[in-house]
């Protein structure tokens, strides 16, 4: 009976953590941003690879093939370049 709990607090945490850090380490460079804005950006930047992980998932649903599985490398793919050029242009 595994509810997914456990990862989303993980997920969670993480997400928070790494938004102090980024916020913290901004502040000591002389930077100008808020801890809220830090964490927009990451949930930005989290998004597309949020939304690889259902398409993957729905295509683990069906027959596996040397195609699909492609199909969800080149997904994979699309997510992080995404989530990639959000990070660097936000």
């Amino acid at each position: 009976s595994n509810d997914g709990g456990p990862e989303f607090a993980e997920v969670f945490v993480i997400v928070w953590i790494g938004s102090m850090v980024v916020t913290l380490n901004s502040k000591l460079l002389g930077g100008n941003i808020s801890f809220f804005q830090s964490v927009c950006v990451l949930g930005y930047c989290l998004l597309p690879t949020a939304i690889a992980l259902i398409l993957c998932r729905i295509i683990l649903l069906m027959q596996q093939s040397n195609l699909l599985f492609t199909l969800r490398f080149v997904i994979s793919m699309i997510g992080f370049l995404w989530a990639t050029y959000g990070k660097h242009y936000s």
